[in-house]
């Protein structure tokens, strides 16, 4: 159930994938709006309390303060969403049928493109690559990262998983080759 939001080595479709960044955007988003609210309103309070007081008094000091109590659980806030979208990007590369090494560009991509034209033109190119997972269809049937259906792989009535899949990998041995059954024969 939780493997679109913390697995690596499924597929996700396109719903599943626009489930993960609405909850991490959620995840995100709701924490940091309270926290800026809360400390806006205290630092709004201070002011005018300081103010009736005539004593004159920092203006943002209630804010620094706010949000130095709130760093530590906001680290962790955004430490657990990057996880997420490093997760779904992942999964939803193999619905794909794309290596998930190609998330890397997928985070590098933008931030290179950002510091060499400009701001523009990394969101534009990170734009692009979001509607590209999310709205283009997943390889149909099984590929090699398996079945569409998170955690089932192709062929479960197979004897070995598909060449290439993470169960084929889990099935080699210590010096990385794969066991074949007695008796079968080996595909070439």
């Amino acid at each position: 159930m939780l493997s679109p939001f913390f697995g690596f080595f499924n597929r996700i479709g396109r719903v599943q994938f626009w489930l993960v960044m609405f909850v991490s955007i959620l995840v995100i988003v709701v924490p940091a709006a309270i926290t800026a609210t809360k400390a806006t309103l205290e630092a709004s309070q201070a002011a005018l309390l300081a103010e009736q007081a005539g004593v004159a008094v920092q203006p943002h000091a209630e804010l620094t303060g706010m949000f130095a109590q709130f760093g530590i659980a906001m680290v962790i806030v955004f430490a657990v969403c990057f996880w997420m979208f490093l997760s779904s990007h992942l999964q939803r590369l193999h619905d794909l049928n794309h290596s998930g090494w190609w998330v890397l560009a997928v985070i590098a991509a933008p931030m290179g493109v950002q510091a060499v034209a400009g701001a523009m033109a990394g969101n534009i190119l990170a734009l692009a690559i979001l509607l590209y997972l999310g709205f283009y269809p997943g390889t149909e049937g099984p590929n090699r990262f398996g079945d569409r259906r998170v955690g089932v792989m192709a062929d479960a009535s197979a004897s070995t998983p598909p060449q290439g899949s993470y169960a084929a990998m889990k099935n080699a041995g210590e010096d990385g080759f794969a066991r074949i059954p007695r008796g079968a024969t080996r595909a070439t």
